[in-house]
């Protein structure tokens, strides 16, 4: 009987916290199932002209730029994904103009516990409600790993081209930071140029 509140304190230790369940907005959910790594697939082959491109202080010009938004977020990104959506509230900011399209803004945030990650950890986006078109996003990553940790953001846009939307701008901010050296942080931007 002693050992009474020493077992109630360990088996109170071991027990898992309550998850959250975040909330969630339908419509938030209907817009967001169109921004996913494939959603500018189209734009990218219609893209035309040049753009000027900056990394660091060096300035260049491109003929051909590559779609940013593949290596931040899958086909079937998290909030989207039905093992791991109910890790994410979604909700509808307003409305905004993009390209001369109307647009919805829309986000899904990462709900942190101590039982589950996930390294997508915030995404806000402006989605043709009509058309169900992306025309701009930010994307907000975070990884961890034994050889690396990674902090990066992607924001970027559509723009309007003779043939329809074609790729605007996109900016590229990432913190890399690897045991035993000093942490790494690059930027790298591209326009469509004037």
């Amino acid at each position: 009987m002693r050992f009474l509140p020493l077992l109630i304190l360990v088996l109170s230790a071991c027990a898992d916290a309550p998850s959250v369940v975040p909330e969630r907005d339908a419509e938030a959910d209907r817009l967001l199932a169109f921004v996913s790594g494939d959603a500018w697939d189209d734009a990218w082959k219609a893209s035309e002209g040049a753009f000027t491109q900056r990394v660091g202080g060096l300035q260049t010009v491109l003929d051909s730029v590559h779609n940013p938004l593949p290596a931040f977020l899958s086909d079937e990104p998290p909030y989207l994904d039905a093992s791991a959506r109910d890790q994410y509230t979604t909700r509808v900011i307003g409305d905004t103009l993009v390209a001369g399209q109307a647009a919805r803004l829309v986000e899904a945030r990462f709900v942190a516990d101590s039982r589950r990650t996930q390294p997508i950890r915030y995404v806000r986006a402006a989605v043709s409600p009509e058309a169900g078109e992306l025309l701009a996003v930010v994307v907000q990553r975070e990884m961890a790993s034994a050889l690396f940790d990674e902090t990066s953001q992607l924001r970027a846009e559509l723009a309007s081209g003779a043939r329809g939307l074609v790729p605007g701008s996109a900016r590229i901010d990432a913190r890399t930071d690897v045991p035993l050296s000093d942490a790494r942080v690059s930027t790298v931007q591209w326009q469509r140029a004037q």
